[in-house]
């Protein structure tokens, strides 16, 4: 998470200082770092889960990784296009940037989860 944080920053002081860069490459990096710090944030959420824990130890460790990658590229995906700017602002604030990406994945996890288990059922 730190060296995600510190790119972050990165992106943000060189977004600031480019020249004959677009805005839209600018918010691209941005989005870019962004969805990094909620897929990583996603991550964490559901390895916390008891119930996650649970079910998962049914799937192969090449399955479990899959799923958990397609749920969580949701989340970062979601997440980032609907981003306000008082979340990029408190993104940008270390002193609230942890307690935002979880707050901010939370609110699309369900989402996408829920996404993933109804398509899984269909292809059944």
């Amino acid at each position: 998470m730190k060296k995600t944080l510190s790119l972050l920053a990165v992106v943000l002081v060189l977004s600031s200082c480019a020249t004959g860069s677009s805005n839209e490459q600018i918010t691209a990096m941005q989005n870019a770092v962004v969805q990094t710090m909620l897929d990583t944030e996603c991550h964490r959420q559901i390895n916390n889960q008891k119930t996650w824990q649970m079910v998962s130890i049914i799937f192969t460790p090449e399955k479990k990784a899959s799923l958990e990658n397609e749920v969580c590229s949701c989340v970062s995906e979601q997440t980032s296009k609907n981003l306000t700017l008082s979340d990029s602002v408190a993104l940008l604030n270390p002193a609230t940037r942890a307690t935002t990406a979880a707050k901010l994945a939370s609110q699309t996890l369900g989402v996408c989860v829920k996404q993933l288990t109804s398509s899984v059922i269909q292809t059944q």
